[in-house]
């Protein structure tokens, strides 16, 4: 699992400052959905966790002509997801500090 870790920080850690504000956006909403598909989804802890998973991947889907009104709010949903996801990310590193040492009952008292 370590090893897998490094990886998925290795290729969310990447940031492409030489593309314009849409293409880095789109490259963070791609690092951000495979991160969805392949790490949260077979951890995803109660109806909240679940209902956030859903709308993350919404955020990070590209739309088709008739869902996509306009590219600021293309951009604002792919932003709020990849910003709502490092937030996740984060509260996990949290609940991981809080919870070592105390892994007995730190499943049963996740935010769920």
């Amino acid at each position: 699992m370590e090893g897998k870790w490094n990886t998925q920080r290795k290729y969310r850690s990447n940031w492409l400052p030489s593309l314009s504000l849409g293409d880095v956006l789109w490259h963070q909403a791609i690092v951000t959905s495979k991160f969805l598909y392949e790490e949260r989804r077979e951890k995803i802890q109660g109806s909240n966790e679940k209902v956030l998973y859903d709308l993350l991947c919404f955020g990070t889907s590209d739309f088709s002509e008739l869902d996509r009104p306009n590219d600021v709010a293309t951009w604002a949903g792919r932003y709020s997801s990849v910003l709502a996801d490092r937030l996740w990310s984060l509260v996990e590193e949290e609940r991981a500090k809080v919870c070592c040492g105390f892994s007995r009952g730190c499943e049963a008292n996740s935010f769920a």
